[in-house]
């Protein structure tokens, strides 16, 4: 293989695989932002607690946060 054949052939592959540069622009942004603090807040309805065991569960709303 001629040397001029080969940094053609190395374009080539990085071109070729998306998956690649995908891989890369995320590790990069992934960088960027570690040090970023996040909170999470939820909102959902489940069973409210207080009930004997063999009552229907009555549904309410509950609140859950978290942060990183």
């Amino acid at each position: 293989m001629t040397a001029a054949v080969l940094p053609s052939l190395l374009l080539l592959g990085a071109a070729a695989n998306p998956l690649r540069d995908l891989d890369a622009a995320l590790t990069e942004l992934t960088a960027k932002v570690s040090p970023a603090v996040v909170q999470i807040l939820t909102t959902g309805y489940g069973p409210m607690g207080g009930g004997a065991s063999g009552d229907a569960a009555i549904p309410g709303r509950q609140q859950g946060s978290a942060r990183e």
